[in-house]
């Protein structure tokens, strides 16, 4: 294209120097190189305004595009309307009108969005604004703010049973002839108890953040609900254990909770529980045939005491290997960042 626009401008300074018809074309002189940069010159700005005139004035979208914005104003509007209803029952004037303006402002977008075309003026600016106003981050910190009271009462009502049942009699002994420690969990509720005063203190003051810090581990590592279950069930089994009259059979099952029981005293709660709900299934059926083992049967369930045992053992050890695995990779990333 240059090049072409080159010759054009010499060919053009050449008539404008010399005799325009053939003859004077052929015995004119060659015109002066100023002559030829100027032709060219205006050559160029013509091109460049043709090549401005012909570009597109509109920023197309995706007709996708749009149609995914309108289902998250939806997704918005329906969480919104949700936690309109908590704040209205528990009386949080401040949340409430805040909730009622972000409802607005999402109602004013998908107004918008909806009459966008992929052609419209402007479309490209109007899904970026949207995108840009932030309000899935207004939404999740007025229903922090809405949630959290329900969450702490949650775990005030839980500690409150766990700290009963570590102090009564029978559940600890329960808990000890299954091969339970005691101070660990004690240890555990204890901890549980300055996690959740420091996250009402937080609350009282307002500090979300500083709420959310300190129910870390108890959203992580283990609910106190769940740890009043676990004890709950390790009594219940205690007491069925009680039901089994013959003391191999009875010791065999036994063993199919050490799992369970390594993960309480280490203070893993989590991980007793979801290792309880994953052998409970099994540990239940075998105890109810294990009450009506007669003499005849008693070395045949005892080998299939032992194989399921075997069986649980090596699951949880592949189990294991995994998590291992994933928390190598982790190291490594870490490492490499």
């Amino acid at each position: 294209m240059r090049i072409f626009s080159i010759l054009i401008a010499f060919f053009t300074a050449f008539l404008l120097a010399g005799n325009a018809s053939a003859a004077g074309i052929f015995g004119a002189k060659l015109p002066p190189l100023e002559a030829v940069k100027q032709v060219y010159a205006q050559q160029l700005e013509e091109e460049e305004a043709m090549e401005e005139e012909s570009v597109e004035p509109r920023d197309f979208v995706d007709l996708q595009e749009i149609k995914n914005e309108i289902r998250q104003t939806n997704d918005q509007l329906r969480e919104v309307k949700r936690l309109l209803s908590s704040t209205k029952r528990q009386k949080m004037t401040k949340e409430f009108q805040e909730l009622t303006a972000l409802q607005k402002i999402v109602l004013d977008f998908q107004k918008k969005i909806k009459a966008l075309k992929p052609d419209t003026d402007g479309a490209r600016d109007i899904l970026e604004e949207y995108r840009d106003s932030g309000i899935w981050d207004s939404f999740n910190d007025i229903r922090r703010r809405v949630d959290l009271p329900k969450e702490l009462a949650g775990i005030k009502r839980s500690l409150t049973t766990v700290e009963k049942l570590m102090k009564q009699k029978q559940v600890l002994k329960a808990f000890v002839a299954l091969g339970g420690d005691v101070e660990s969990v004690q240890a555990v509720v204890e901890t549980m108890r300055g996690a959740y005063d420091a996250a009402t203190q937080a609350m009282a003051n307002a500090d979300v953040e500083a709420v959310d810090d300190a129910l870390m581990d108890i959203r992580e590592g283990g609910h106190p609900g769940e740890l009043g279950g676990m004890i709950r069930g390790m009594q219940d089994f205690s007491r069925r254990l009680k039901m089994v009259r013959d003391p191999e059979i009875r010791d065999g099952i036994k063993d199919f909770i050490k799992p369970i029981i390594v993960a309480l005293n280490e203070g893993d709660i989590r991980e007793a529980r979801m290792t309880a709900d994953e052998l409970g299934p099994q540990i239940d059926k075998i105890m109810q045939k294990a009450v009506k083992v007669g003499k005849k049967e008693r070395g045949s369930f005892l080998k299939k005491i032992a194989a399921l045992e075997q069986l649980i053992s090596d699951r949880l050890q592949v189990q294991g290997q995994k998590g291992g695995e994933g928390e190598e990779d982790e190291s490594t990333e870490g490492e490499g960042g």
